[in-house]
């Protein structure tokens, strides 16, 4: 899915056999909402441990509320009493920091702290993990990262760009995941899929999220919906622009189906329009009229969309949105 040289050390860690949910948010949700109450049917009554990455130097690890970790300290990442803790949980919520912090943390010496181990067999366990905002990004099979902040030599300075695609743990959803209130957008999130040539990635519109359940082998989508999927492998690459990918807007209870690489719709969800989303304006304007190729251009490049065989326009009268559109994406000129 992503090029050996944009993991940091995921697909060694790969746990054997994930039994447990996994779940990315695009942030804490606020009371009552859609948000709120899936996740308290995925955690099913269970007091989940909070873990947040805090300031360098900050860890608490006997808090009853919570463990705060601080940034860097692998030490702490790799101690005991944090790792029983763990393995004593119903539940665990990781929160705070970015994904680079969490790497740096989650980490000792490019290995994997006691903290790792112990996700890796709480999952195995089959008790639900959690991501919560950039968090997530930790558990997703890539996120984005400042290239600046990596401090690595570019082997190509040609080549350089602002922001790459890495992945952490990768025991997610296997796709690149950002969100809106990660400081990106949709366009931002095609674009940095295509420069790391991942196959396939998920953009959270706020108050909105996803599950893998392992057993399953489905990701699904909570919350408010408004999730936008790329995917790349249908389509042709060269060195400036991606051609027939597949674009799907997806909503609250849709599933994408891993073991047979297709969606299923909730056909029912009533995702609605919001003006003050350009992107997902065009989406809308595509699916009323789906003979038209619609055009979308931001800094990230030029998005080109339009019908297929295989397109279908779901969801409730006046509010239909596309799955398995097809996308061209341009460099704008």
């Amino acid at each position: 899915m992503m090029a050996a040289g944009g993991l940091f050390i995921a697909a060694l860690l790969m746990p054997a056999a994930l039994q447990g949910p996994v779940a990315i948010l695009d942030a804490t949700p606020t009371p009552d909402s859609a948000l709120e109450k899936d996740l308290e049917a995925l955690l099913d009554g269970a007091a989940p441990l909070h873990i947040e990455l805090g300031a360098e130097g900050a860890t608490e690890i006997d808090r009853e509320d919570k463990v705060i970790l601080g940034h860097g300290d692998e030490e702490s990442a790799d101690a005991r009493a944090l790792s029983e803790r763990v393995l004593e949980a119903p539940a665990i919520i990781l929160e705070g920091g970015t994904l680079l912090a969490w790497y740096e943390t989650l980490f000792k010496a490019r290995r994997p702290t006691r903290l790792v181990h112990s996700l890796s067999r709480l999952s195995r366990e089959g008790r639900p993990i959690i991501g919560v905002g950039r968090a997530g990004a930790v558990l997703a099979g890539g996120g984005i990262v400042k290239t600046a902040d990596l401090k690595e030599v570019e082997r190509n300075p040609k080549r350089t760009s602002e922001l790459q695609a890495r992945g952490v743990l990768g025991w997610g959803p296997p796709a690149l995941v950002d969100a809106d209130a990660w400081g990106g957008e949709d366009m931002r999130t095609a674009r940095i899929m295509e420069r790391s040539y991942m196959s396939a990635a998920a953009h959270l519109a706020p108050g909105s999220g996803l599950v893998l359940s392992p057993r399953r082998e489905e990701v699904k989508v909570i919350g408010r919906g408004g999730v936008t999927l790329f995917e790349t492998a249908p389509g042709h690459r060269n060195r400036r622009d991606l051609r027939k990918g597949s674009l799907s807007l997806l909503a609250r209870g849709d599933v994408w189906d891993l073991s047979r690489g297709v969606l299923r719709p909730n056909s029912r969800a009533a995702l609605r329009p919001k003006t003050s989303a350009a992107f997902n304006a065009t989406l809308w304007r595509f699916a009323a009229d789906p003979s038209a190729e619609l055009s979308f251009e931001s800094p990230w490049g030029r998005l080109l969309v339009r019908r297929r065989e295989d397109t279908r326009f779901v969801g409730p009268e006046g509010a239909l949105r596309p799955v398995s559109a097809e996308f061209d994406l341009f460099i704008s000129p």
